[in-house]
């Protein structure tokens, strides 16, 4: 079956082969096996030996297609072969919100083509926490998301309510997060555990203020007034100078630890070694590293942020944007048996194993297959 997929993901070029993250490289591998023949609409940059350090080499039969930078694109005429690519193929799969997908879904429309809509997270939220022309857009690029959305043939949701209750579908569709986690090997020991010395722990992009690890920061030096000592370590790509510039500022900058980006190995014994994790994001799906720490038997907190809450208790769920209700969550929950709450979070995050969400796609997969082959070509 013949399938073209629009992202706006970056493929680094580097020696005539292609590479991408290993996140996105398993998403790839999932819609290969699927449906046997992938061409990829994306971004591709061209990147030299340091540049793709740490990345997977792609390594299936995938055409790739370069869409060049995002703004050149929009403002450019969509190239012919684009339409004759989406003509050929059986399905189109628009991965949103997404500026590339809303366009490109015009190609769909004259050609009237079946599509799929995976919906990783919410367009406004996404928009709306990137500088003055971010917020200008948001609300169009909600209400188009919500337009295609809407018409498509079927929808994969990464939550299991946020997104269909702002998304709602007329659509064939069904809730699969794209975290790849199976039964833990070992587990956070809660036993010999010392309170008045708490470490926090966040993997997330360093460079990027929507991920909202400010705001931890931020509730550091009134917790330390409560007799608790915290140190906060930072994992996650990019320029950590914003941050460490906050720390200073509220003079905490010796209870942050920065690590930079770990591998899966260093992320899971950092992990081990916390005793909270912390996900404070302005915006997000369903963020996999918050269900990686679920699986360890962590304690977790998180923001009232999209599918956040799905995930956590609520006492564990506190305010967006608001170091005070950090605080407040932390200090509330001092006081519970760690090790209850961590065994409650490992049966949580048993419900995201690999072995439940990939049965569930390949049924949803094989329900499109059987759909397309008998309805191709019926008008979207």
């Amino acid at each position: 079956m013949k399938v073209s997929i629009v992202t706006e993901v970056r493929i680094y070029s580097f020696d005539k082969k292609f590479y991408v993250d290993s996140s996105f490289l398993k998403i790839i591998e999932r819609y290969k096996k699927a449906f046997g023949d992938i061409c990829l609409f994306s971004r591709v940059v061209e990147s030299d030996n340091c540049g793709i350090k740490g990345l997977k080499i792609i390594e299936q039969d995938v055409n790739i297609y370069n869409i060049g930078s995002i703004t050149s694109f929009l403002f450019s005429k969509i190239k012919p072969s684009y339409y004759d690519i989406f003509k050929k193929s059986e399905l189109i799969i628009l991965r949103v919100p997404s500026l590339v997908s809303l366009k490109l879904y015009n190609v769909i429309r004259k050609e009237r083509k079946k599509y799929m809509c995976e919906i990783m997270g919410c367009a406004f939220d996404a928009y709306w926490n990137h500088g003055i022309i971010g917020k200008l857009i948001a609300l169009p690029m909600f209400l188009m998301t919500r337009k295609i959305i809407k018409r498509a043939n079927y929808c994969l949701y990464v939550t299991k309510q946020f997104l269909q209750n702002r998304y709602p579908t007329n659509a064939y569709s069904i809730n699969a997060s794209n975290v790849n986690i199976d039964k833990p090997i070992t587990k956070k020991d809660y036993s010999n555990v010392d309170k008045t010395t708490l470490s926090l722990f966040t993997a997330a992009a360093l460079n990027v203020k929507y991920k909202g690890q400010k705001y931890v920061i931020e509730c550091i030096k009134n917790i330390k007034k409560q007799g608790i000592n915290v140190n906060y370590y930072l994992a996650g790509k990019g320029d950590s100078r914003y941050l460490e510039e906050i720390a200073k500022k509220n003079g905490v900058l010796e209870n942050v630890h920065v690590l930079g980006m770990l591998n899966k190995e260093e992320l899971n014994k950092i992990m081990l070694q916390s005793d909270i994790y912390i996900q404070p994001s302005l915006q997000e799906g369903l963020p996999r590293s918050l269900i990686e720490a679920m699986n360890c038997g962590l304690v977790c907190m998180g923001a009232k942020t999209a599918g956040i809450p799905e995930l956590l208790d609520s006492c564990f769920v506190f305010e967006r944007k608001s170091s005070k209700s950090i605080e407040k969550c932390i200090l509330n929950n001092i006081d519970k048996d760690f090790s209850e709450v961590g065994e409650n979070n490992i049966n949580e995050a048993s419900k995201y194993y690999s072995s439940v969400l990939d049965k569930r796609r390949e049924e949803f997969y094989n329900y499109i297959i059987k759909d397309v082959s008998k309805c191709e070509g019926k008008k979207v």
